[in-house]
């Protein structure tokens, strides 16, 4: 329905329906938040709220075909967007969670520096906003060549430093 364009709003309001007269039902929280994901936007913010919900209280489901007579699909499920549906979109999910924890440590390293530097200037120590200075340029040039801070952000920290480096005297 959401890949076709269809509105999902009745079939949203029938959930929350389904959902006041039966609030044990946890199933219905997890139907209720993948059509919320779907919708997108904040609604997907939501969707994941009631979707953690859902999972929290029940993390394994059992679906029964109809009347029960078909097949029964026992589902562990997650908290999140949809599964990839090729090999190379998985190894892609994996290998952008590698690269994101490298790049935030990469980035809490600079902003590390950068506090030294800053404390250094603060307390007046000219030998010691020096040093700082010597080992947080390298490590800001590195992130600029990494793509992990644009190089005018890099240039105008370090200009800004320099400056009130400077004038400690």
């Amino acid at each position: 329905m959401a890949f076709e364009g269809r509105d999902l709003n009745p079939l949203a309001q029938s959930l929350i329906d389904r959902m006041r007269r039966d609030p044990e039902d946890v199933a219905v929280l997890m139907d209720l938040g993948t059509v919320l994901l779907c919708q997108g936007g904040e609604l997907a913010a939501q969707g994941l709220v009631l979707m953690a919900q859902a999972v929290r209280a029940q993390p394994t489901y059992v679906v029964r075909h109809g009347d029960g007579s078909g097949p029964v699909i026992l589902a562990f499920v997650v908290v999140g967007d949809f599964m990839a549906n090729t090999p190379q979109a998985r190894k892609r999910i994996v290998r952008n969670a590698a690269r994101t924890a490298v790049n935030k440590n990469r980035v809490s390293r600079i902003r590390t520096l950068v506090k030294r530097v800053e404390l250094a200037l603060t307390a007046g120590d000219k030998d010691a906003a020096t040093s700082a200075m010597s080992a947080m340029q390298p490590e800001l040039a590195r992130g600029v060549a990494k793509g992990v801070v644009h190089k005018n952000t890099a240039a105008r920290k370090f200009s800004r430093l320099t400056k009130r480096l400077s004038t400690l005297g």
